[in-house]
Protein backbone atom coordinates (compact mmCIF):
# COMPACT_ATOMS: atom_id res chain seq x y z
CA UNK A 1 0.00 0.00 0.00
CA UNK A 2 0.98 3.67 -0.92
CA UNK A 3 2.14 5.00 2.67
CA UNK A 4 -0.32 7.80 3.65
CA UNK A 5 0.91 10.63 5.95
CA UNK A 6 -1.60 12.88 3.85
CA UNK A 7 -4.04 12.39 1.73
CA UNK A 8 -2.70 12.93 -1.97
CA UNK A 9 -4.31 13.46 -5.35
CA UNK A 10 -5.59 11.62 -8.24
CA UNK A 11 -3.82 12.14 -11.53
CA UNK A 12 -3.60 9.06 -13.77
CA UNK A 13 -6.01 6.35 -12.30
CA UNK A 14 -8.89 6.16 -14.32
CA UNK A 15 -12.40 6.58 -12.73
CA UNK A 16 -15.21 4.12 -13.29
CA UNK A 17 -18.43 4.56 -14.92
CA UNK A 18 -21.54 5.38 -12.18
CA UNK A 19 -24.81 6.05 -12.07
CA UNK A 20 -25.65 9.24 -10.07
CA UNK A 21 -26.25 7.46 -6.90
CA UNK A 22 -22.78 5.82 -6.84
CA UNK A 23 -20.55 8.44 -8.08
CA UNK A 24 -19.65 11.53 -6.72
CA UNK A 25 -22.49 10.26 -3.95
CA UNK A 26 -20.36 7.53 -2.38
CA UNK A 27 -19.93 6.78 1.42
CA UNK A 28 -17.08 8.59 1.30
CA UNK A 29 -18.57 12.11 0.59
CA UNK A 30 -19.90 12.95 4.26
CA UNK A 31 -16.61 12.94 5.98
CA UNK A 32 -17.20 16.22 7.69
CA UNK A 33 -18.35 14.07 11.10
CA UNK A 34 -15.00 12.63 11.34
CA UNK A 35 -13.35 15.90 12.54
CA UNK A 36 -16.32 16.11 15.12
CA UNK A 37 -14.89 12.90 17.07
CA UNK A 38 -11.56 13.91 18.58
CA UNK A 39 -8.50 13.02 18.28
CA UNK A 40 -8.78 9.70 19.73
CA UNK A 41 -9.98 8.38 16.53
CA UNK A 42 -8.66 7.77 13.50
CA UNK A 43 -10.13 7.22 9.45
CA UNK A 44 -8.28 5.47 7.48
CA UNK A 45 -9.99 5.07 3.73
CA UNK A 46 -8.69 1.53 1.97
CA UNK A 47 -9.45 2.79 -1.72
CA UNK A 48 -7.49 4.00 -5.19
CA UNK A 49 -6.31 7.26 -6.18
CA UNK A 50 -9.90 8.35 -6.96
CA UNK A 51 -10.97 7.98 -3.36
CA UNK A 52 -8.10 9.94 -1.76
CA UNK A 53 -8.78 12.72 -4.38
CA UNK A 54 -12.82 12.61 -3.62
CA UNK A 55 -11.46 12.54 0.04
CA UNK A 56 -9.30 15.53 -0.90
CA UNK A 57 -12.09 17.68 -2.20
CA UNK A 58 -14.36 17.09 0.35
CA UNK A 59 -11.97 17.99 3.63
CA UNK A 60 -10.71 21.32 1.49
CA UNK A 61 -14.10 22.79 2.78
CA UNK A 62 -12.39 22.05 6.26
CA UNK A 63 -8.58 21.58 6.68
CA UNK A 64 -9.28 20.85 10.16
CA UNK A 65 -10.67 17.35 9.38
CA UNK A 66 -7.66 16.12 7.18
CA UNK A 67 -5.36 15.80 10.45
CA UNK A 68 -8.43 12.58 11.74
CA UNK A 69 -8.17 10.92 8.48
CA UNK A 70 -6.02 9.49 4.95
CA UNK A 71 -5.80 6.95 2.51
CA UNK A 72 -4.11 4.04 2.39
CA UNK A 73 -3.87 3.43 -1.59
CA UNK A 74 -4.00 0.28 -2.68
CA UNK A 75 -0.77 -0.79 -5.65
CA UNK A 76 -1.62 -3.71 -7.79
CA UNK A 77 0.67 -5.38 -5.56
CA UNK A 78 -1.84 -5.34 -2.73
CA UNK A 79 -4.57 -6.74 -5.23
CA UNK A 80 -2.43 -9.85 -6.51
CA UNK A 81 -1.82 -10.67 -3.12
CA UNK A 82 -3.80 -9.85 0.12
CA UNK A 83 -1.48 -11.26 2.41
CA UNK A 84 1.05 -8.67 1.62
CA UNK A 85 -1.69 -5.83 1.67
CA UNK A 86 -2.17 -6.91 5.42
CA UNK A 87 1.38 -7.03 6.17
CA UNK A 88 1.54 -3.61 4.69
CA UNK A 89 -1.47 -2.36 6.26
CA UNK A 90 -0.13 -3.81 9.80
CA UNK A 91 3.26 -1.86 9.34
CA UNK A 92 1.74 1.50 8.32
CA UNK A 93 -1.00 0.88 11.62
CA UNK A 94 1.97 0.27 13.68
CA UNK A 95 3.74 3.53 12.33
CA UNK A 96 0.17 5.66 12.41
CA UNK A 97 0.38 4.61 15.93
CA UNK A 98 3.90 5.88 16.99
CA UNK A 99 2.88 9.23 15.37
CA UNK A 100 -0.20 9.50 17.25
CA UNK A 101 0.03 8.44 20.87
CA UNK A 102 -3.39 9.48 21.82
CA UNK A 103 -5.05 7.58 19.39
CA UNK A 104 -7.00 4.35 20.89
CA UNK A 105 -9.52 3.82 17.89
CA UNK A 106 -8.40 2.97 14.12
CA UNK A 107 -11.62 2.64 11.66
CA UNK A 108 -11.06 1.30 8.22
CA UNK A 109 -13.30 2.18 5.74
CA UNK A 110 -14.31 0.31 2.84
CA UNK A 111 -14.39 1.31 -0.60
CA UNK A 112 -15.28 0.42 -4.48
CA UNK A 113 -11.59 -0.99 -5.01
CA UNK A 114 -11.65 -3.14 -1.34
CA UNK A 115 -14.87 -4.50 -2.57
CA UNK A 116 -14.12 -5.08 -6.50
CA UNK A 117 -11.47 -6.51 -5.83
CA UNK A 118 -12.56 -8.83 -2.38
CA UNK A 119 -10.45 -7.78 0.15
CA UNK A 120 -11.73 -8.43 3.34
CA UNK A 121 -11.80 -5.65 5.55
CA UNK A 122 -13.88 -7.86 8.38
CA UNK A 123 -10.91 -10.35 8.40
CA UNK A 124 -8.06 -7.49 8.06
CA UNK A 125 -10.10 -5.60 11.39
CA UNK A 126 -10.20 -8.81 13.32
CA UNK A 127 -6.37 -9.39 12.83
CA UNK A 128 -5.32 -6.54 13.23
CA UNK A 129 -6.91 -6.29 16.71
CA UNK A 130 -5.86 -9.75 17.95
CA UNK A 131 -2.20 -8.36 17.34
CA UNK A 132 -3.11 -4.32 18.47
CA UNK A 133 -5.87 -4.19 21.27
CA UNK A 134 -6.47 -3.44 23.97
CA UNK A 135 -4.15 -0.37 23.28
CA UNK A 136 -5.95 0.45 19.44
CA UNK A 137 -8.60 -0.88 18.99
CA UNK A 138 -9.61 -1.70 15.26
CA UNK A 139 -13.21 -1.28 13.13
CA UNK A 140 -14.87 -0.74 9.87
CA UNK A 141 -17.45 0.15 8.01
CA UNK A 142 -18.45 0.05 4.17
CA UNK A 143 -18.46 3.22 2.05
CA UNK A 144 -18.30 1.52 -0.97
CA UNK A 145 -20.41 3.58 -3.76
CA UNK A 146 -21.16 0.35 -5.24
CA UNK A 147 -23.47 0.12 -2.26
CA UNK A 148 -23.76 3.60 0.00
CA UNK A 149 -24.42 7.01 -1.26
CA UNK A 150 -23.16 10.21 -0.09
CA UNK A 151 -24.14 10.61 3.93
CA UNK A 152 -24.71 6.36 4.26
CA UNK A 153 -20.97 6.31 5.45
CA UNK A 154 -21.90 8.23 8.26
CA UNK A 155 -24.92 5.73 8.80
CA UNK A 156 -22.78 2.56 7.96
CA UNK A 157 -20.12 4.24 11.25
CA UNK A 158 -22.52 4.73 13.43
CA UNK A 159 -24.67 1.38 12.48
CA UNK A 160 -21.03 -0.02 13.49
CA UNK A 161 -20.59 1.54 16.82
CA UNK A 162 -24.21 0.09 17.61
CA UNK A 163 -22.89 -3.60 16.76
CA UNK A 164 -20.48 -2.61 19.64
CA UNK A 165 -23.07 -2.02 22.32
CA UNK A 166 -24.29 -4.22 25.50
CA UNK A 167 -27.23 -4.95 26.30
CA UNK A 168 -29.59 -3.43 29.11
CA UNK A 169 -32.80 -3.33 30.46
CA UNK A 170 -31.56 -0.04 32.01
CA UNK A 171 -30.18 1.54 29.34
CA UNK A 172 -29.97 5.56 29.28
CA UNK A 173 -31.67 7.31 26.31
CA UNK A 174 -29.54 8.13 23.72
CA UNK A 175 -29.01 11.06 20.77
CA UNK A 176 -27.72 9.33 17.71
CA UNK A 177 -25.82 11.47 15.01
CA UNK A 178 -23.21 13.57 14.86
CA UNK A 179 -22.74 17.39 14.46
CA UNK A 180 -19.74 19.52 14.23
CA UNK A 181 -17.86 21.04 17.40
CA UNK A 182 -19.72 24.44 17.50
CA UNK A 183 -23.16 22.61 17.25
CA UNK A 184 -22.22 20.08 19.89
CA UNK A 185 -21.26 22.53 22.49
CA UNK A 186 -24.60 24.11 22.10
CA UNK A 187 -26.66 20.74 22.75
CA UNK A 188 -24.43 20.36 25.22
CA UNK A 189 -25.16 23.80 26.90
CA UNK A 190 -28.72 23.26 26.89
CA UNK A 191 -29.19 19.97 28.53
CA UNK A 192 -27.00 21.25 31.26
CA UNK A 193 -29.54 24.37 31.46
CA UNK A 194 -32.19 21.36 30.97
CA UNK A 195 -30.48 19.64 33.71
CA UNK A 196 -30.95 16.76 31.17
CA UNK A 197 -27.88 14.43 32.52
CA UNK A 198 -28.54 10.77 32.05
CA UNK A 199 -28.18 10.72 28.10
CA UNK A 200 -25.91 9.31 25.69
CA UNK A 201 -24.28 10.28 22.62
CA UNK A 202 -24.05 7.91 19.94
CA UNK A 203 -21.27 8.54 18.03
CA UNK A 204 -19.21 8.00 21.09
CA UNK A 205 -17.30 11.35 22.00
CA UNK A 206 -14.46 9.03 23.52
CA UNK A 207 -13.64 5.68 23.03
CA UNK A 208 -13.66 5.03 26.74
CA UNK A 209 -17.22 5.56 26.85
CA UNK A 210 -19.66 2.16 26.69
CA UNK A 211 -22.95 2.33 25.41
CA UNK A 212 -26.12 0.46 26.60
CA UNK A 213 -29.05 -0.55 24.52
CA UNK A 214 -32.35 -2.13 25.62
CA UNK A 215 -36.29 -2.23 24.62
CA UNK A 216 -36.61 0.48 26.98
CA UNK A 217 -34.00 2.47 25.71
CA UNK A 218 -35.68 6.08 23.76
CA UNK A 219 -33.37 7.76 20.95
CA UNK A 220 -33.51 11.42 18.90
CA UNK A 221 -31.37 11.39 15.88
CA UNK A 222 -30.26 14.75 15.19
CA UNK A 223 -29.99 13.78 10.73
CA UNK A 224 -32.44 12.74 8.64
CA UNK A 225 -30.47 10.01 6.60
CA UNK A 226 -29.50 7.82 9.18
CA UNK A 227 -32.14 5.12 8.54
CA UNK A 228 -29.47 1.74 9.02
CA UNK A 229 -28.74 2.60 12.32
CA UNK A 230 -32.32 3.74 13.24
CA UNK A 231 -32.92 -0.53 12.38
CA UNK A 232 -30.30 -1.49 14.08
CA UNK A 233 -31.56 0.16 17.38
CA UNK A 234 -35.07 -1.19 17.08
CA UNK A 235 -33.88 -4.57 16.34
CA UNK A 236 -32.25 -4.34 19.73
CA UNK A 237 -35.30 -3.07 21.19
CA UNK A 238 -35.51 0.60 21.29
CA UNK A 239 -37.73 2.74 20.74
CA UNK A 240 -37.61 5.82 18.15
CA UNK A 241 -39.48 9.08 18.93
CA UNK A 242 -40.58 10.81 16.40
CA UNK A 243 -39.39 14.62 15.93
CA UNK A 244 -38.82 17.49 12.88
CA UNK A 245 -34.73 17.55 12.57
CA UNK A 246 -33.60 20.07 14.60
CA UNK A 247 -32.88 22.44 11.93
CA UNK A 248 -34.43 26.29 12.21
CA UNK A 249 -36.05 28.22 14.93
CA UNK A 250 -39.18 25.98 14.83
CA UNK A 251 -37.56 22.20 13.88
CA UNK A 252 -35.34 22.50 17.18
CA UNK A 253 -37.55 23.76 19.63
CA UNK A 254 -39.94 20.40 18.79
CA UNK A 255 -36.66 18.17 18.57
CA UNK A 256 -35.67 19.74 21.57
CA UNK A 257 -39.18 19.81 23.65
CA UNK A 258 -39.63 16.29 22.67
CA UNK A 259 -36.51 15.52 25.00
CA UNK A 260 -37.65 17.38 27.64
CA UNK A 261 -40.76 16.18 28.15
CA UNK A 262 -39.04 12.75 28.31
CA UNK A 263 -36.83 13.72 31.38
CA UNK A 264 -39.78 15.60 32.96
CA UNK A 265 -38.96 19.39 32.31
CA UNK A 266 -41.61 21.25 32.53
CA UNK A 267 -42.98 23.66 29.74
CA UNK A 268 -42.16 26.72 32.06
CA UNK A 269 -38.57 25.77 32.61
CA UNK A 270 -37.77 24.84 28.79
CA UNK A 271 -39.21 28.21 28.24
CA UNK A 272 -37.27 30.23 30.42
CA UNK A 273 -33.82 28.30 28.75
CA UNK A 274 -34.88 28.63 25.11
CA UNK A 275 -36.78 31.74 24.90
CA UNK A 276 -33.98 33.95 24.54
CA UNK A 277 -32.30 31.95 21.97
CA UNK A 278 -35.33 31.05 20.21
CA UNK A 279 -36.29 34.88 20.11
CA UNK A 280 -32.90 35.82 18.78
CA UNK A 281 -33.58 33.06 15.79
CA UNK A 282 -36.87 34.46 14.67
CA UNK A 283 -35.10 38.17 15.00
CA UNK A 284 -32.77 37.04 12.63
CA UNK A 285 -35.14 35.55 9.94
CA UNK A 286 -37.53 39.17 10.77
CA UNK A 287 -33.88 41.18 9.80
CA UNK A 288 -33.67 39.24 6.47
CA UNK A 289 -37.08 38.85 5.61
CA UNK A 290 -37.05 41.16 2.51
CA UNK A 291 -34.42 39.21 1.15
CA UNK A 292 -35.96 35.66 1.82
CA UNK A 293 -39.66 36.31 1.83
CA UNK A 294 -41.23 35.31 -1.80
CA UNK A 295 -38.16 33.85 -2.97
CA UNK A 296 -37.96 31.07 -5.30
CA UNK A 297 -35.38 28.08 -3.82
CA UNK A 298 -35.27 24.54 -5.75
CA UNK A 299 -33.78 22.11 -3.81
CA UNK A 300 -31.86 19.18 -5.84
CA UNK A 301 -31.08 15.98 -4.37
CA UNK A 302 -27.46 16.08 -2.39
CA UNK A 303 -27.11 14.47 1.38
CA UNK A 304 -30.59 13.96 2.16
CA UNK A 305 -31.36 17.15 3.95
CA UNK A 306 -33.82 18.44 1.35
CA UNK A 307 -36.89 18.15 3.56
CA UNK A 308 -35.97 19.15 6.55
CA UNK A 309 -34.59 22.48 4.66
CA UNK A 310 -37.97 23.28 2.78
CA UNK A 311 -39.72 23.27 5.86
CA UNK A 312 -37.65 25.88 7.40
CA UNK A 313 -37.35 27.54 4.29
CA UNK A 314 -41.06 27.76 3.38
CA UNK A 315 -42.49 28.03 7.05
CA UNK A 316 -39.72 30.32 8.57
CA UNK A 317 -38.42 32.19 5.97
CA UNK A 318 -41.06 32.29 3.61
CA UNK A 319 -39.60 30.92 0.32
CA UNK A 320 -41.44 29.69 -2.07
CA UNK A 321 -39.94 25.79 -2.64
CA UNK A 322 -40.40 25.34 -6.58
CA UNK A 323 -38.25 21.79 -6.35
CA UNK A 324 -37.98 19.05 -4.26
CA UNK A 325 -36.41 15.88 -4.75
CA UNK A 326 -39.15 13.34 -3.28
CA UNK A 327 -36.63 10.60 -2.99
CA UNK A 328 -37.00 10.73 1.02
CA UNK A 329 -40.50 11.71 0.96
CA UNK A 330 -40.97 7.56 3.07
CA UNK A 331 -38.27 8.23 5.54
CA UNK A 332 -39.93 7.88 8.58
CA UNK A 333 -37.02 9.72 9.93
CA UNK A 334 -38.31 13.35 8.17
CA UNK A 335 -42.09 12.16 8.99
CA UNK A 336 -42.13 15.20 11.65
CA UNK A 337 -41.32 17.35 8.75
CA UNK A 338 -43.28 16.64 6.01
CA UNK A 339 -46.47 16.63 8.43
CA UNK A 340 -45.27 20.48 8.77
CA UNK A 341 -44.19 20.87 5.27
CA UNK A 342 -47.84 19.50 4.31
CA UNK A 343 -49.19 18.93 0.32
CA UNK A 344 -45.86 20.55 -2.04
CA UNK A 345 -46.76 19.21 -5.78
CA UNK A 346 -43.07 20.62 -6.60
CA UNK A 347 -41.60 17.00 -6.99
CA UNK A 348 -38.63 16.79 -9.52
CA UNK A 349 -37.05 13.52 -10.62
CA UNK A 350 -33.45 14.52 -10.87
CA UNK A 351 -31.81 11.01 -11.53
CA UNK A 352 -28.77 11.87 -12.76
CA UNK A 353 -26.59 15.14 -13.16
CA UNK A 354 -28.01 16.08 -16.53
CA UNK A 355 -31.18 16.43 -15.13
CA UNK A 356 -30.37 18.33 -12.45
CA UNK A 357 -29.11 20.86 -14.37
CA UNK A 358 -31.40 20.53 -16.73
CA UNK A 359 -34.47 21.11 -14.14
CA UNK A 360 -32.11 23.96 -12.67
CA UNK A 361 -32.26 25.48 -16.18
CA UNK A 362 -36.35 25.42 -16.97
CA UNK A 363 -37.24 26.60 -13.30
CA UNK A 364 -34.84 29.06 -13.32
CA UNK A 365 -35.32 29.38 -9.17
CA UNK A 366 -33.66 32.75 -7.20
CA UNK A 367 -31.35 30.10 -5.54
CA UNK A 368 -30.61 26.51 -6.12
CA UNK A 369 -28.88 24.10 -3.77
CA UNK A 370 -27.44 20.31 -4.43
CA UNK A 371 -24.23 18.90 -4.76
CA UNK A 372 -20.78 20.69 -4.62
CA UNK A 373 -20.18 19.92 -8.90
CA UNK A 374 -23.69 20.70 -9.52
CA UNK A 375 -23.91 24.09 -7.73
CA UNK A 376 -20.26 25.00 -8.84
CA UNK A 377 -21.87 24.12 -12.71
CA UNK A 378 -24.64 26.17 -11.88
CA UNK A 379 -23.01 29.05 -10.48
CA UNK A 380 -20.79 29.23 -13.51
CA UNK A 381 -24.00 29.95 -15.91
CA UNK A 382 -25.29 32.79 -13.30
CA UNK A 383 -27.16 30.77 -11.10
CA UNK A 384 -27.17 31.42 -7.62
CA UNK A 385 -26.39 28.80 -5.21
CA UNK A 386 -25.40 27.15 -2.26
CA UNK A 387 -23.42 24.31 -2.23
CA UNK A 388 -25.22 21.22 0.06
CA UNK A 389 -21.25 20.24 1.01
CA UNK A 390 -21.14 23.50 2.52
CA UNK A 391 -24.19 22.92 4.60
CA UNK A 392 -23.21 19.75 5.71
CA UNK A 393 -19.63 21.21 6.98
CA UNK A 394 -21.31 24.24 8.38
CA UNK A 395 -23.25 24.70 11.52
CA UNK A 396 -26.74 24.49 11.21
CA UNK A 397 -28.39 22.46 13.81
CA UNK A 398 -30.31 24.46 16.59
CA UNK A 399 -30.59 28.27 17.06
CA UNK A 400 -27.16 29.39 15.93
CA UNK A 401 -27.43 26.78 13.36
CA UNK A 402 -30.84 28.41 12.45
CA UNK A 403 -29.27 31.88 12.36
CA UNK A 404 -26.39 30.63 10.39
CA UNK A 405 -28.77 29.26 7.63
CA UNK A 406 -30.47 32.55 7.47
CA UNK A 407 -27.71 34.52 6.85
CA UNK A 408 -26.21 32.34 4.25
CA UNK A 409 -29.36 32.28 2.19
CA UNK A 410 -29.87 35.80 2.29
CA UNK A 411 -26.16 36.59 1.50
CA UNK A 412 -26.78 33.96 -1.47
CA UNK A 413 -29.98 36.22 -2.53
CA UNK A 414 -27.84 39.45 -2.35
CA UNK A 415 -25.12 38.02 -4.82
CA UNK A 416 -24.61 39.48 -8.11
CA UNK A 417 -27.68 39.33 -10.59
CA UNK A 418 -27.83 36.80 -12.69
CA UNK A 419 -26.43 38.19 -16.16
CA UNK A 420 -26.91 35.06 -18.20
CA UNK A 421 -30.30 34.33 -17.29
CA UNK A 422 -31.32 38.26 -17.70
CA UNK A 423 -29.79 38.15 -20.98
CA UNK A 424 -31.48 34.70 -21.94
CA UNK A 425 -34.94 36.23 -20.85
Amino acid sequence: MHEFSKISGCTDCPLLEHSRENSIYCGLTDLAWMGSLGDERFFLIIGGKPCAAHAQKISDFSPRHQQNFATAILETSDIQDHERAFKSLEGEVRKLGQDRPNMRELVLIGTCPTEVNDIDLSLMTKRLNDKLAPEIMVSCFDGSGIHTIASQGEDGFIASEIGKATQSEDAKPLVVGSLCAESDKELNSYFESLQISDICRIPRRSVENQISVGKNTHFWMTQPYLSQSKSFLENLGSQYVPAPVPIGERGTTAWLWSIAQKFGVTRRHFDEVTLPVRDAARRCIEDQKEHLKGKTVLLLPSYGLEIPLARYLKLECGMDVVGLDDQNFTNELVSKDLERLGQLDVSIDASDFASCVKIARSLKANITVGDHDISRALSSEGFSTISALDLMMDQIHFYIGSKNLTLKFAQALQSKPNKNLAAAE
